[in-house]
């Protein structure tokens, strides 16, 4: 294994670590915080879900049914 790689491992565990520590060990102020917008972006995503089954709600917020999803889950969407 080259060094380069060996660096860029060693740099992908320390913020494996780092974000362990803020999602599992939410003693921080950060932590805290970081756990709040999670629930908060999932409640989110439960109403929006809920919402837009209905057609002509969909049909009218198209536009930011899109965007919340981008933002919660910017790799679910596939290019067709």
């Amino acid at each position: 294994m080259s060094i380069e790689k060996v660096g860029v491992l060693g740099c992908r565990s320390k913020l494996r670590t780092k974000l362990y520590r803020l999602l599992e060990v939410a003693d921080s102020r950060t932590g805290r915080t970081l756990n709040g917008l999670l629930m908060l972006l999932i409640v989110v995503n439960v109403v929006a879900v809920v919402i837009e089954s209905v057609q002509t709600i969909y049909d009218a917020y198209q536009l930011w049914f899109d965007y919340l999803e981008l933002l919660s889950s910017p790799y679910s969407r596939s290019s067709t």
